[in-house]
């Protein structure tokens, strides 16, 4: 799967980092894309290295960063995501998945891309803490959520579809929110 991570920082560094451990082609859309060496590691709380994956790309060009992606994951904070939605909107195409994490309000910013035919889907809490260890190269996943991840999507049709493909990405349980409302309405970090 084509994958593209918005946001370097801590979730974003370890989602990389895991997906293209197990093989996906991951792009990342960093404003530092020089510190970025195309290695990614991803080491436990004890300095033990869970994971090592390299990267298809990293970029500061967000349409070079989403060219092609299947799915898109959105890292920003929430005060960043207006100003995101206005680029990267009339970037998307329907049938690229955009997911939020965590995903509360995610609705209203990124609505039109559901309107216009796409996938919007949401996490209600981060899959698990982490922290940066060297910026583009290795972070620490500490606490990783195993008791399960809670999702919503929008059009709401493709939540089963989209909680699938969660478990498939995180090897974690995964539950189905029985409307976005649920999640949005989720107090989250």
């Amino acid at each position: 799967m084509n994958i593209t991570i918005i946001g370097g920082g801590n979730i974003g560094t370890l989602m990389a980092g895991e997906f293209a451990a197990k093989g996906h082609a991951v792009t990342v859309f960093t404003s530092d894309p020089e510190r970025w060496d195309g290695r990614l590691q991803v080491f436990d709380a004890a300095e033990s290295l869970c994971y090592e994956g390299t990267l298809a790309a990293a970029t500061d060009n967000l349409a070079a960063a989403i060219d092609g992606a299947n799915l898109i994951w959105v890292t920003y904070p929430t005060f960043k995501l207006e100003e995101l939605a206005a680029r990267l909107l009339p970037l998307l195409t329907p049938e690229q998945w955009l997911g939020v994490v965590p995903g509360n309000i995610a609705e209203f910013v990124f609505g039109a891309h559901v309107h216009a035919g796409g996938t919007l889907f949401g996490l209600q809490r981060v899959h698990s803490v982490a922290r940066l260890k060297e910026r583009g190269k290795s972070v620490y996943m500490l606490g990783r959520r195993m008791s399960g991840l809670h999702v919503a999507a929008l059009p709401a049709a493709k939540t089963p579809e989209v909680a699938q493909t969660m478990r498939d990405l995180f090897d974690l349980p995964v539950t189905e929110l029985p409307n976005y409302l649920v999640e949005t309405l989720t107090p989250s970090n």
